[in-house]
């Protein structure tokens, strides 16, 4: 008969041998210092342009009087797109009136809002705007031959 598996007369190298290997070993991860993170600056307040998009804020309908501010935001701030948005907003308000749009036209603001819309044609709400004030100028212009033909329309 054979002796059996285990057994104290099988010496243990034969019968259970086990082998153990060591884990391999982990690269050591070095940690890279960290860069202190500056802090962020932030943009630069312009009180001017905060100062203008309040006083365009304001200007209320009919306001004929105020025309001549709207003409010049429009003409001192050309190439911010907010700011010649809020122009239009403004001068929409003040078209409301017949006086209103009678000033817009003698000031000149029509022709500066028509310059602004042309150098920010993608902003579509200064486009509604601009458009629903032109609107209103031709409406007035059909029904009176007299103020299209005057001096400063």
């Amino acid at each position: 008969s054979s002796p059996p598996i285990c057994s104290s007369e099988t010496p243990m190298v034969d019968c259970c041998e086990i082998y153990h290997q060591e884990p391999p070993q982990q690269k050591e991860i070095k940690e890279k210092p960290r860069e202190e993170k500056r802090p962020r600056e932030s943009p630069k307040v312009d009180q001017g342009r905060i100062n203008a998009l309040q006083i365009l804020d304001a200007i209320s309908a009919g306001d004929g009087s105020r025309a001549g501010e709207v003409s010049t935001m429009l003409e001192q701030h050309a190439s911010d797109r907010e700011i010649c948005h809020s122009c239009a907003k403004a001068a929409e308000r003040i078209s409301s009136s017949e006086q209103g749009l009678e000033q817009l036209t003698t000031v000149g603001t029509m022709q500066s809002l028509l310059q602004a819309w042309q150098t920010h044609r993608n902003d579509t709400s200064l486009t509604v705007h601009v458009r629903n004030i032109v609107a209103r100028f031709w409406d007035r212009a059909s029904g009176d031959n007299q103020w299209i033909c005057s001096p400063a329309q």
